[in-house]
Order: structure tokens, then C-alpha cells, then sequence
């Protein structure tokens, strides 16, 4: 679904002073791509001339943009992963869309996934070894008890700069068995390729899913999940990764299903299947991996690999439910159809 992302310039002025009345919006321009508005800022503080990032959920959009902001603020608090300091955040207002959140800009380039054929393997193993460092990081935080989506917890803000403590974050309908968790998101997910040009694909894929979602290997802890580590969604500076942004998708998950997830999407997720792609899914996987064990359990790493075929038949099979949207969304419909023959066939070669 496409969402209206534009914001007229009164607009922008005034959810700017919202959050921070003595600044004055010098200049605004729309990021491409994505479904959230997302606006690069000049503005004018009492401090000189900086930049930022606003952020907002579009209307028609279910909102996220306030549990971000908390967990920005939490990664910034108590880790050294590297995320945006929020300005400030509101959640609730009578004519502005909301929620908003305004974000210091961080210093680097963003490479977007349709770059991946002319990225370098050195560049992309230093990504995905900066990467797992990170998120062995992001799973050391004692945070969450139980697995699934997560929601806002605590105070309604106005502008302010959210706390950064953990238990502003909760798990929304909460459930303590990983594999119950799985087999519910494994429905979801057959539910949703009815409504695909893979429809067929379901009858076969749920008996092989099931089954292999009851074989994997704990032991299973709950941990604040990424999910999402797409090549745009951290910013490089140099070879190396200066920022990750985009923390909207972000659950409960156990440390070795949330690695398995950002592998799959920093080699290309959907774009993976694009013509001309190369597949270096091993390379990502591999670095990742390498830079996960110089900071995180030697236990992850094993889990990793023994229910990476589990986890990569979920990821699979969602990049068959958000195919057309995502080709859409970047104009790719051009590919879509060869991209979808070549998923097709991976799909079944896992099943």
C-alpha cells in the first residue's frame, strides 16, 4: 500500500517548534522511498544552523514512529550501537500527523539495496561484521520476557525526549513459548500468500514449516529483535557502518531468529530475486556471524546455524507476501516478474 508521505511547509514549521520552540525550519526535503514521511531539515537554533531528521506515521498508517523514538533512546542510553539521538517525540495532537519524532542527523552516506550489484564483497563483509557486533549488543540488554510485537510502555509525550529507560517498551500480546509464537506468525504469513501470485505455494509450504518449526534447538531467551538491517537502513561511513537507522520493525524474538532476519535483509531481501543480483547471502551470513562471536555467546552462533533453515524458509516465504509491494513502492514492477519466478524456485527447493 502506498501512503501519502508529503507534508506542506506550515506544517513542518510547526512540528518542529512543537518539540523545539526556539528553532526556526530553514529548509525541508523529502528522503525517496519508504512508507513512513521522513523530511531532511536545516534549521536555526540558539546555537547556530543544524541539520535533523523528521519522521512521522503517515495518517492512513498504523503508528510506530513513537516506539522508535523509545527504543532510539534506549540504544543510546544503554548500549554503544550506534542509532540517531531523538530531539523529542510527540504522540498525541489535534492537527498535526502524529506520531513525530525529531532526530539529529549522524554523520554518513546511506546505499540503497538496488546499489547491492555495484557494492564491493569487502564492503559488504565490513557491514555485516560491524553489524553483528552490534546486535550482539542489542540482545545483551535485559529487556523483554516474552516474545512478539512490541508497544509503547509509559508516559504519553508532548515533544519531550523520551527517558531511555528499558520498561518504556513492552511486548504487546505476549507469549513465552518461542515455537507457539512461530507457528502463530507462520499462519499469519500462509493467511497473507493467499492474496499472492504464490497462492498455491501454501498447501505445500505449511505441513514443511510446521514441521520444521517443532525440530528447533533451544535453549530459547526473548531479546529485543532487529529484524530489519537493510543496506539503506544504516548509514556508511567509509567501509564501515556509522549508523543503523529504521528501528520500527523492531520485536521479540530469540538472538539467533533476529540474525537470521538481518542476514536475509542486508544481502537484499526481496531484491535478492531482482535480475543481476548476486547472491552473497553466504558472505553476509559468514562476516555477521564473525563479528556477532567478538562480542556475543558462542551459543547464538551455534543456534544460528542449526535452525537457519527454519528461519530462512519464514523470511522466504514473507518475501513472497511483500514482493509486488516493494517492487512497487521502487518502481521495479519492470523486474517483478522474473524476480518472482526466482523466488518461486527457491521456495521450492527448500520444501
Amino acid at each position: 500500500m502506498q501512503y501519502d508521505t508529503s507534508l506542506s511547509r506550515n506544517e513542518l514549521e510547526r512540528m518542529v517548534t512543537t518539540i523545539a520552540p526556539s528553532w526556526q525550519l530553514d529548509d525541508a526535503s523529502p528522503t525517496e522511498g519508504g512508507h513512513h514521511v521522513v523530511y531532511r531539515l536545516a534549521v536555526d537554533t540558539p546555537e547556530g544552523s543544524r541539520e535533523c531528521y523528521l519522521k512521522a506515521t503517515p495518517r492512513e498508517k498504523s503508528p510506530s514512529v513513537n516506539l522508535e523514538a523509545r527504543l532510539l533512546a534506549i540504544l543510546n542510553a544503554e548500549t554503544d550501537v550506534p542509532v540517531p539521538p531523538v530531539v523529542g517525540t510527540v504522540d498525541r495532537h489535534g492537527s498535526l500527523p502524529v506520531p513525530f519524532v525529531l532526530l539529529e542527523a549522524l554523520p554518513g552516506r546511506t546505499t540503497h539495496r538496488t546499489e547491492l550489484p555495484s557494492l564491493s564483497d569487502r564492503t559488504l563483509r565490513t557491514v555485516a561484521r560491524d553489524t553483528g557486533r552490534y546486535l550482539a549488543a542489542l540482545h545483551a540488554l535485559d529487556a523483554v520476557d516474552a516474545y512478539g510485537f512490541l508497544t509503547v510502555d509509559g508516559p504519553t509525550l508532548g515533544g519531550e525526549r523520551p527517558s531511555g529507560a528499558i520498561d518504556t517498551v513492552a511486548v504487546e500480546d505476549p507469549i513465552g513459548d518461542w515455537q507457539e509464537r512461530l507457528h502463530e506468525w507462520a499462519t499469519g504469513t500462509l493467511t497473507q500468500l493467499e492474496g499472492t501470485r504464490f497462492a498455491d505455494i501454501a498447501p505445500d509450504a505449511e505441513p514443511v514449516i510446521r514441521s520444521r518449526i517443532d525440530d528447533v534447538e533451544g535453549p530459547f531467551e526473548p531479546a529485543l529483535a532487529r529484524i530489519d538491517n537493510a543496506l539503506e537502513n544504516v548509514l556508511l561511513d567509509g567501509n564501515a557502518v556509522s549508523a543503523m537507522l529504521d528501528w520500527e520493525f523492531s520485536i521479540a524474538a530469540t538472538p539467533d531468529y533476529d540474525v537470521v532476519n538481518v542476514a536475509w535483509s542486508l544481502a537484499g531481501g526481496s531484491y535478492l530475486f531482482a535480475p543481476d543480483v548476486p547472491d552473497r547471502r553466504d558472505l553476509v551470513r559468514e562476516a555477521l556471524l564473525e563479528g556477532y562471536r567478538e562480542r556475543g555467546p558462542t551459543a547464538v552462533v551455534e543456534q544460528t546455524r542449526a535452525n537457519r533453515d527454519c528461519y530462512e524458509l519464514l523470511s522466504a516465504l514473507r518475501s513472497m507476501t511483500h514482493l509486488a509491494d516493494w517492487y512497487e513502492l521502487f518502481d521495479l514492477d519492470g523486474e517483478i516478474d522474473t524476480a518472482a519466478a526466482t523466488l518461486r524456485r527457491e521456495v521450492e527447493s527448500r520444501l
